[in-house]
């Protein structure tokens, strides 16, 4: 099988398969993901990369937690790679939506050049960490390093969380400032 792509809903699908003619698409149809598409994703993280590719915004992200609930304990969570849009690029023509159907082919396409897979590491950055290094404390600049690595911007406690999942230690962080 070719890619594994999660998305939210049909139009997702339409603009993922304009990029990827051969993927094979998830949809969750919201944040009322049922168990069904838990498992389906389940069993298809056994012998696949699965994507989550959701939109970036406050349901995408309440999706994608959903999903890393449920998976957590799986064997084959390494399997399951992290893909987040940036928000500017994922605006609609009339500013009011957000979602991956509204990026360009290009942006989508970028977009998997930056996967991220959950690591069982001993990363341990902390806030102190961050806080050191100017990120704790300034929205601004945590934004240009979240939009630089990819990872989707977050809270500093967020920032910490999403560091440590994936495995990032502090020297790459340090190299995009």
């Amino acid at each position: 099988m070719n890619k594994v792509i999660v998305v939210e809903g049909k139009n997702d699908v339409n603009k993922i398969l304009s990029v990827f003619p051969d993927a094979y698409c998830i949809i969750t149809n919201g944040s009322e993901i049922n168990i069904n598409t838990i498992n389906e994703i389940k069993i298809l993280l056994k012998n696949n990369l699965v994507y989550l590719c959701l939109d970036p915004d406050g349901p995408g992200n309440k999706i994608r937690n959903i999903i890393l609930e449920n998976l957590k304990n799986e064997d084959s969570i390494s399997n399951l790679i992290n893909v987040y849009a940036n928000q500017e690029k994922a605006i609609s023509k009339n500013k009011r939506k957000v979602g991956i159907e509204h990026m360009s082919e290009a942006d989508i396409k970028e977009l998997f050049k930056f996967e991220y897979k959950l690591k069982n590491t001993n990363s341990t950055i902390t806030y102190t960490d961050i806080y050191k290094i100017g990120l704790a404390d300034n929205r601004v600049k945590r934004k240009e390093i979240c939009d630089k690595m990819n990872i989707g911007y977050c809270n500093a406690k967020q920032f910490v969380k999403k560091l440590n999942m994936f495995g990032i230690d502090l020297n790459e962080v340090k190299r995009y400032l």
